[in-house]
């Protein structure tokens, strides 16, 4: 008998699975085929190519909604396809080019995305909430040749010519919305161009940062696509709530991959609680994509508003076992982890039944991608089951292809092929000549009945070298004082993993990524 035959049959009977699910898409009907061959022939390979295929197989259908406004997959593809070439037209747009998109999600950040890409110049996107001197130094080094922006960061975007800067949105001035609604009459169609990048910034809204940036391409798409339509079975929804921002990592694969398959977006803003559970209780919505503290905070608001979620993807922080734990009992078995980094991409999932059976695990590799283990000083770990995760995948940045891509990130994995996260290298601090990660503090403070959530940094300490400070957020109704929580403690970490200090927060700053704000937690007074 063949040893390997039950790893054939398995890799047939995912086949077989993966055509049903691309026929369900309408990817492998006729006119799904002739819809993306008619896109790529006019369009090349880029992001206008997906919008442009799913504007003939879903022309009437929502496309996004961004609050009272509202735009079918064919008004978003033509004023799109308008946009670019009123861009090339008044701003000398050429291939190879790098502009910046410095906007929050909404209908004319999308349709500026997909215009950009389809001119083949590189795409910057900016954190709307990058500090300012950080945002001006970028503006003066890098020179784009058109920033598009929102008005709340006209101030900052004043020191570039007046023909190097795009509002997003105005009711009077020149705009991308009015680009968009502009009909006159163009006669030069526009020619397929190479593909430009897409190129994100990772480091956070302070301090110094690095980009990630990757042409768009049929090897980076696939197997994100198949773990989403085989794992998270994507097609059996119609809406999807993107809560992450678009010029994040997670929140532009979830714009990608939402309109491949034509559903419905809706976006806000800015993250609130209150407006979120509203517009999913009122639209039906039955995906969203979030970061762990948004989850939080929609539960806590009104956990009934949420009743319609039959998909929740959560990513781009650690997922505590507590959280998921809530979700399945108040939501059922809805919650999805989801583990990634701008360089690498989406590379590792946890299902439900995961979540269930193994609390606190990020998953397993998806299809296509590698993992191993190394030491901090970047060699191999003598254990191959823990150490910083290091991933070799399709989806990585253009300088990096067929590479190793170390995460930072410290993990181990169990004997059932479950990866954990213990927590980041870089943020590991040493007290007393122990390695210590605030993660692990984390995670018993949060094991405890009256705490919901908590934060933990390291601080200078004069004696011990560094120590760690905690932050704390109590359920509503629950009390707890310093002196009850030390002697907590004391009876569930060791001696060098307490805290110096805890402060308790009536909740954690957030990031506009839906992070916990360390940078800012780091200002508050002790």
């Amino acid at each position: 008998m063949d040893v390997d035959q039950p790893k054939k049959s398995q890799a047939v009977a995912s086949m077989m699975r993966l055509l049903k699910k691309l026929y369900s898409v309408r990817l492998l009907r006729p006119s799904g085929i002739w819809a993306l061959l008619r896109a790529w022939l006019r369009e090349g390979i880029n992001l206008m190519t997906i919008l442009h295929y799913a504007a003939r197989q879903f022309p009437e259908r929502q496309a996004v909604c961004d609050g009272d406004r509202r735009v079918t997959y064919r008004e978003l593809f033509e004023s799109s396809h308008r946009l670019a070439l009123q861009l090339r037209k008044q701003y000398r747009l050429e291939p190879g080019q790098s502009v910046a998109l410095l906007c929050r999600n909404h209908i004319e950040s999308a349709a500026a995305l997909c215009a950009f890409s389809r001119l083949g110049v590189h795409v910057y996107l900016l954190n709307i909430e990058m500090a300012a001197p950080q945002l001006q130094s970028m503006l003066i080094s890098r020179p784009f040749a058109l920033v598009i922006y929102d008005e709340e960061r006209a101030a900052d975007i004043a020191i570039l010519a007046s023909d190097k800067c795009l509002l997003a949105n105005h009711p009077n001035d020149r705009s991308v919305w009015s680009l968009m609604q502009d009909r006159e009459p163009i006669l030069a169609k526009l020619p397929r161009y190479e593909p430009g990048k897409i190129v994100l910034l990772t480091g956070g809204t302070s301090g110094n940062f690095k980009s990630a940036s990757r042409k768009p391409s049929l090897a980076q798409f696939l197997y994100p696509a198949q773990a989403m339509l085989l794992d998270v079975e994507v097609d059996r929804y119609r809406s999807v709530y993107i809560a992450t921002p678009i010029y994040h990592g997670y929140g532009l694969s979830a714009f990608m991959i939402a309109m491949f398959i034509g559903l419905e977006m809706y976006f806000l803003p800015r993250f609130k609680a209150d407006a979120a559970c509203k517009m999913i209780s009122e639209n039906g919505i039955e995906g969203a994509t979030l970061v762990p503290l948004m989850l939080q905070r929609m539960l806590m608001h009104d956990k009934a508003a949420l009743t319609s979620l039959r998909c929740i993807l959560s990513g781009g922080a650690a997922l505590s076992p507590g959280l998921a734990a809530t979700v399945a009992n108040d939501l059922g078995n809805v919650l999805f982890n989801l583990y990634g980094t701008s360089e690498a991409g989406f590379s590792v999932l946890a299902r439900p039944e995961d979540l269930r059976a193994y609390p606190g695990t990020i998953g397993k590799p998806i299809r296509g991608v590698e993992i191993k283990f190394k030491d901090n000083d970047d060699r191999p770990e003598h254990s191959p089951n823990s150490g910083m995760l290091c991933l070799r995948t399709h989806i990585v940045m253009d300088d990096m292809r067929d590479a190793w891509v170390p995460t930072g990130d410290i993990c181990y994995r169990n004997d059932q092929g479950f990866l954990f996260l213990k927590g980041r290298g870089d943020s590991m601090i040493v007290s007393g000549g122990e390695n210590v990660f605030p993660e692990d503090l984390e995670s018993v403070l949060l094991a405890h009945f009256a705490i919901l959530n908590a934060a933990v940094i390291g601080i200078e300490d004069a004696e011990f070298g560094q120590r760690l400070r905690a932050f704390v957020v109590l359920k509503e109704g629950e009390s707890l004082s310093n002196l009850e929580l030390f002697t907590w403690l004391s009876g569930h970490v060791a001696r060098y993993q307490m805290p110096a200090q805890i402060t308790f927060l009536e909740a954690l700053p957030m990031t506009a990524t839906g992070k916990t704000d360390r940078v800012a937690l780091s200002t508050i007074g002790a």
